[in-house]
């Protein structure tokens, strides 16, 4: 018979449930068919977008300093300028589920 601590069972199904989500999620997917971005918040210095994926929000955020002197729109095109950022949520797995 193997003993299972509760908590190390709820670890391990939640970081499934987080490799499930970054294995199906592909950058082109998140962009394709005029997807849009919506703004949602500002915080410390950083603007926070939200995005859906198969019917599931997720938020992604740009930093202040990399913005400089561009333009923030309420919403957009998800390929008009922000893949960049939704790529690096991708990479460094940042891209949250709301």
């Amino acid at each position: 018979m193997v003993e299972y601590d509760s908590d190390e069972i709820t670890i391990q199904v939640r970081f499934l449930a987080i490799g499930q989500i970054k294995n199906k999620m592909k950058l082109t997917d998140l962009v394709k068919d005029g997807n849009m971005v919506e703004f949602s918040h500002y915080r410390a210095e950083h603007f926070y977008y939200h995005i859906q994926f198969e019917g599931v929000t997720y938020e992604f955020s740009i930093p202040l300093e990399e913005v400089g002197s561009g333009t923030i729109n309420r919403s957009d095109r998800a390929m008009a300028g922000y893949m960049r950022w939704i790529r690096k949520a991708l990479e460094s797995e940042t891209l949250i589920k709301i």
